[in-house]
């Protein structure tokens, strides 16, 4: 409850927000003026929103899930091969931080840095994981 005494004009709320360990996404809550004593009238703007933006890495933290090294040969007509392809797993971290659709670009390069496009597709694009999902 509020309470204005004779003369004043203007009042605060506080809303202490609480710091925890658990990954979460935007909070949303509103605040409400309702219930005028006898007399007081209401305004226009009776309605606060506030929004608690995503804490305690709620979008994830993305890497490899491994850091293997992998050994593949190059087809060809001759060794049977029709492909060879490397598969690289994106993990997004901490299993709860998987809040909302997050992207992340990746190029592939030599071990100097040069941009490696003669044998390689893709050579660059992006991996997308979508609100909830963890790995791809």
């Amino acid at each position: 409850m509020i309470h204005f005494v004779d003369g004043e004009r203007h009042k605060f709320i506080e809303v202490q927000i609480l710091d925890d360990a658990i990954p979460e996404g935007d909070e949303t809550f509103q605040l409400i003026l309702a219930n005028p004593s006898a007399g007081l009238q209401l305004g226009e703007n009776i309605t606060a929103t506030v929004t608690i933006l995503a804490n305690d890495d709620g979008h994830g933290i993305i890497s490899f899930n491994n850091s293997e090294h992998f050994l593949l040969r190059e087809p060809t007509s001759m060794s049977g091969l029709g492909e060879s392809v490397a598969t690289l797993y994106i993990i997004r971290d901490p299993p709860q931080g998987v809040f909302g659709t997050v992207t992340v670009q990746f190029t592939i390069t030599d071990i100097n840095g040069s941009l490696y496009t003669d044998d390689l597709t893709p050579s660059s694009g992006f991996v997308v994981l979508e609100d909830g999902i963890r790995f791809k």
